[in-house]
């Protein structure tokens, strides 16, 4: 009985000394340091995108086609998390120097997700924003899995209810070093 009580004696301490103390000399533990550290490598720095839209001038038509629109993504680890920025050429009305600032930037199983805040075109947006229904705010999701150094994946529009109005296809790969 005795021996029963301190193999589970000695099991629990180290148990205890495992949890406590974290893990041994070179193992990585799933969210610490030297794992997170790698996890953000595969992100952080610069990127080209092209995000596509369907190009539509009747819903109804036979064929469809999309709308491109390149942009550059900027990644950095600020302390233990990421934070990202778009720089698009084509600024448009509200953006202060062609620039957005993302509200969350997620990565993990090789899975990015990105969060901005957007305001609708009261003239030419969802239907509920238009007719008064809902309130000019909106987000957008983008989601996309890492896959040979390219991200691929969807990006989301939402009005301020988390009611889904748009969506389309999102890509980007490691912006290329100039030869110098």
């Amino acid at each position: 009985m005795s021996t029963t009580i301190t193999r589970v004696g000695v099991f629990v301490i180290g148990l205890a000394a495992g949890v406590l103390c974290g893990p041994v000399a070179g193992q990585d533990r799933a969210g610490g340091e030297k794992g997170r550290d790698s996890k953000f490598a595969a992100i952080v720095g610069d990127w080209d995108s092209v995000d596509r839209h369907v190009a539509m001038a009747s819903l109804f038509q036979p064929e469809h086609g999309v709308r491109k629109r390149d942009a550059v993504i900027h990644f950095r680890q600020d302390g233990d998390r990421l934070v990202g920025h778009v720089v698009a050429e084509d600024g448009q009305k509200g953006w202060k120097d062609n620039r957005t600032d993302f509200r969350s930037v997620t990565f993990a199983d090789d899975r990015l997700a990105f969060e901005f805040d957007i305001r609708w075109n009261k003239h030419n947006g969802p239907l509920a924003v238009e007719a008064g229904r809902a309130e000019n705010k909106g987000s957008i999701l983008v989601e996309a899995r890492l896959r040979d150094g390219r991200l691929a994946g969807t990006w989301k529009m939402f009005l301020a209810d988390g009611t889904e109005v748009f969506r389309g296809e999102w890509e980007a790969v490691r912006v290329k070093k100039e030869k110098k």
